[in-house]
Order: C-alpha cells, then structure tokens, then sequence
C-alpha cells in the first residue's frame, strides 16, 4: 500500500477500515495508510464499515438472543475518521438508502475516535 501512495499515480485509495480493522489509522503513533495517504493528498474511500457482519455473528455467537443492529454505530465509527472521505456500504433496497443517508446525517453520532483509542488501546 505505502508504495502505491508514494507513486503518485493514484488520487484515491479503497482501504477496509472498521471497528474491528482499525490498523489503517493507529491514533496513538499517529501511524497507518489512512495518515500516508492525506500526506500524499489522495481521496480516502473505506470499504466494509458495517464489518460485513463480522462484528453482528461475534455478538449473536456470545449473546445469540441479541437482535439489536449495530449498522447505525458501526457506519458511525467509520464516519467519525476526520480522514475518510466516503465511507461505502452497500444498499440493496430503498429502506436501506433511506435508513444510510439517516446515518450520514446524523451528526450527532459522531465520535472522537482518538479519544476512544487514548482510553481504551
């Protein structure tokens, strides 16, 4: 990845970057991808955000009465990154744009993503 951004033949980057694969953007270094390719001034675009249900089969595996969706959050966590400029999640029915482009607006779902990793990592 470090040597396709240093190139300079691309002006975006794809990269996987969620709640469980958080190693492009290490807060605490500051160190990963995401951080090389601002400094290269590449478009950040992250795929699998809801964690491709990754995240919602470790949940029902330990608490499998759990019915609660996670979606919301997760696209969330992926939207706090001051350095992600779009975040693609798939959308397969009209409820689920709609329910998507709620996400994107609520602004109020944002976290400080460098605050949660000083407390917890």
């Amino acid at each position: 990845m470090y040597r396709f951004i240093r190139s300079g033949l691309f002006d975006t980057m794809q990269v996987c970057y969620n709640l469980i694969f958080q190693h492009p953007y290490e807060t605490s270094r500051p160190f990963g991808t995401l951080y090389e390719a601002e400094k290269a001034g590449l478009g950040i675009l992250t795929m699998r955000g809801p964690t491709s249900g990754t995240f919602q089969r470790w949940i029902q595996a330990v608490n499998p009465a759990n019915t609660f969706d996670y979606t919301p959050a997760l696209i969330q966590f992926v939207l706090s990154n001051p350095l992600v400029d779009v975040a693609l999640v798939g959308m397969r029915t009209p409820e689920i744009v709609r329910a998507n482009a709620a996400i994107v607006a609520d602004l109020d779902g944002r976290i400080d993503i460098a605050a949660v990793q000083e407390r917890y990592v």
